[in-house]
C-alpha cells in the first residue's frame, strides 16, 4: 500500500489538489490506483505494477555514510522488464544482439552498523528467459502481483537503497519500465514501451510505439517518429508533449482541470464540444483548444488519450 506521504502534490492554481482529495489503493489485480475526488474532474492514473508494502521503506536521502558500487551485466532476451523503486532509468539501443546492464547501486545509511546491515542485505534479482525481469530482490520484491514472493519488511529498513540502470537493448527490444522515485529515459528504441514512474518524468525520444506513459509529479515527453498505436499517456502534476510524424492519424481523447491542449497540425476535427482557437507563438501557428473532449487527427485511426490535472497538453509535429 503506498502511503499518501510519498506523493508530493503540487497543485499550481486554485482549486488546490491536498491529502483529503487524494486516495491511493490497490485493486484486485495489485495495481495502484490514484484517484483525484475532486466534482469537477475525475482523473486515474491506472495499473502501476508495484504491489508489495511500502511502510518499511527507507526513503531518506541526505546520510552522509554511503558505499557505492557499480555492475555490470549482460543477457540474452527478446523483451525486459525491469522494476525499480528507488533511482533512474536510462535505456538506448545498440546495434548488438545482448541486453547490457550497468546499474549504479549507492547504499547509505546514519551509522556504520546499517550500512554494513545494508551491504550484507541487498540482493538484485534476474529471472532470465527470452522475457527478462530486473528487480530488487531484498530488502523488498519490487516484482508485480504475478512474479513476487512478497518478503516484504514491515519495520523500516534503517538504511537507503538507490539504484541507477543504464541500459543498452537490441533496436526492437520491448520493455516495460517502473519506477518510484526516478526519471525515466529511452531513446531508439524500436519496440513497444511502457513506462510507469511517481516521481519523475518520462522522456521517450525516436521512438516506435509508446503504449503507456504515466507518471504522477513529472512530465512527459514522446516523440514517436513512425506514426503511433493506441496509447495512453497520464500524469497529475506536468505537462505531456507529443510529437509525431505529418502522417499521424489518431484520434486524441483529452482531459484535464488546470490545463489546455495545443497542436500545430492543421488536420484535425473537433469533437463535439471542442473550442478551438488560433493563436501564434514564437513566430508558428498553433491551435488552442480549451477544457475538451479531444481532436481527430487525420483519419483518427489511432486511439490516444491524454490526461494532466496540472498541466498542458501539446501534440506537435516532428521538424
Amino acid at each position: 500500500m503506498i502511503t499518501l506521504a510519498m506523493l508530493v502534490l503540487y497543485a499550481c492554481n486554485e482549486p488546490q489538489v491536498n491529502a483529503q482529495h487524494v486516495a491511493v489503493n490497490t485493486n484486485e489485480d495489485s495495481e495502484l490506483a490514484i484517484e483525484l475526488d475532486i466534482p469537477e474532474i475525475d482523473i486515474k492514473i491506472p495499473n502501476f505494477d508495484f504491489n508489495f508494502n511500502y511502510d518499511g521503506v527507507n526513503w531518506e536521502d541526505d546520510y552522509e555514510l554511503k558505499d557505492k558500487k557499480d555492475i555490470h551485466q549482460e543477457y540474452d532476451a527478446q523483451s525486459m522488464s525491469l522494476y525499480n523503486l528507488n533511482g533512474e532509468i536510462k535505456i538506448m539501443s545498440h546495434s548488438g544482439n545482448k541486453i547490457i546492464v550497468d546499474i549504479a547501486q549507492t547504499i547509505s545509511a546514519a551509522n556504520e552498523a546499517d550500512l554494513e546491515k545494508g551491504k550484507s542485505e541487498v540482493k538484485l534479482g534476474a529471472d532470465e528467459g527470452s522475457d527478462l525481469v530486473l528487480y530488487t530482490a531484498f530488502p523488498y520484491d519490487t516484482r508485480p502481483k504475478d512474479y513476487s514472493n512478497n518478503n516484504n519488511h514491515k519495520n523500516k529498513i534503517p538504511y537507503n537503497l538507490e539504484l541507477d540502470y543504464t541500459i543498452k537493448v537490441p533496436q526492437n527490444t520491448s520493455v516495460v519500465l517502473s519506477t518510484v522515485n526516478g526519471d525515466v529515459h529511452v531513446a531508439n528504441v524500436d519496440g513497444k514501451l511502457n513506462i510507469n514512474s511517481v516521481n519523475g518524468d518520462i522522456h521517450a525520444e525516436a521512438a516506435n510505439y509508446v503504449e503507456k506513459a504515466h507518471t504522477v509529479n513529472g512530465d512527459i515527453t514522446v516523440e514517436v517518429a513512425n506514426g503511433q498505436k493506441d496509447g495512453s499517456f497520464h500524469t497529475i502534476n506536468g505537462d505531456i508533449n507529443f510529437s509525431g510524424p505529418e502522417s499521424l492519424s489518431a484520434a486524441c481523447k483529452f482531459k484535464s482541470m488546470q490545463g489546455d491542449l495545443y497542436t500545430d497540425y492543421e488536420n484535425f476535427t473537433k469533437l463535439d464540444d471542442t473550442e478551438k482557437s488560433e493563436e501564434t507563438k514564437k513566430g508558428k501557428k498553433q491551435f488552442k483548444l480549451n477544457k475538451t473532449d479531444g481532436i481527430v487527427i487525420g483519419n483518427g485511426t489511432s486511439k490516444i488519450n491524454f490526461e494532466t490535472l496540472n498541466g498542458d497538453v501539446y501534440i506537435k509535429r516532428i521538424k
